[in-house]
């Protein structure tokens, strides 16, 4: 193969093509990170669960022990069922259970 070229044009050749490997390595790392981050809002969505209030429960203790993405039921008032969960999602209806206080003045 070397014959064929001279050895700039194979230097360059093989410079580009390690670019390309290296930025394919890149793109799927990047890839895989955001997936991660994917499957984290879609199990999110469908406890009908904030991040912040995910954050509170799992310092609180009430999320799963082998499922850490997941709030314990009894501890989410929010959570309306999987498919209600989704349908209010979609239609941008989120109700939730809280208690509004108005403070005085």
């Amino acid at each position: 193969m070397l014959s064929e070229y001279s050895l700039v044009e194979y230097l360059s050749l093989l410079c580009r093509s390690s670019i390309s490997f290296v930025s394919a390595c890149y793109v799927y790392v990047a890839m895989a990170m955001m997936s991660l981050v994917l499957v984290q809002q879609l199990v999110l969505i469908s406890q009908n669960v904030t991040v912040v209030e995910w954050r509170r429960a799992s310092v609180r203790g009430w999320t799963h022990r082998w499922l850490p993405f997941v709030v314990s039921q009894k501890h989410n008032v929010n959570d309306r069922g999987f498919y209600q969960n989704w349908k209010d999602f979609l239609s941008n209806s989120r109700r939730q259970r809280y208690i509004t206080v108005k403070l005085p003045r």
